[in-house]
């Protein structure tokens, strides 16, 4: 177990061959955080990483690159849960859980939908009264 300090950031964790290896944290210079598992200096294995902006990823590394299965998490609250193969989300795969913060988009564009034909009604309304 050691501690590095980078141009990047700084790691403390397990080192092998004077190489990230094992289980360790990276803590960015940005203020990102990176807490999982290193195979030769690379995030590979299971891991969690935090963006400064609130996101949050938990799941499968390969390569430094996001892969397997994980999940996503917004800073809203919302999950999606899915597959990812280098760093590429796997379309169509998965599932998204809604926060419950806010409506869904469906929902949203229903209401959308709603008021605007609402609107528009009213506006005919008033002209044909005028």
């Amino acid at each position: 177990y050691g501690v590095s300090t980078l141009a990047s950031g700084k790691y403390e964790g397990e080192f092998h061959d004077d190489q990230m290896h094992g289980n360790g944290s990276f803590y960015f210079a940005n203020g990102d955080v990176y807490v999982g598992e290193w195979i030769d200096n690379k995030q590979q294995g299971q891991g969690n990483f935090t963006w400064t902006d609130g996101n949050r990823y938990e799941g499968g590394f390969k390569e430094g690159k996001l892969h397997g299965n994980g999940s996503f998490h917004f800073p809203n609250g919302n999950r999606f849960s899915g597959q990812w193969i280098d760093g590429q989300q796997v379309q169509d795969h998965g599932s998204f859980t809604w926060a419950g913060k806010g409506p869904s988009p469906t929902k949203a564009a229903r209401n959308k939908d709603r008021n605007e034909s609402r609107s528009a009604d009213d506006h005919s309304e008033l002209s044909a009264n005028e």
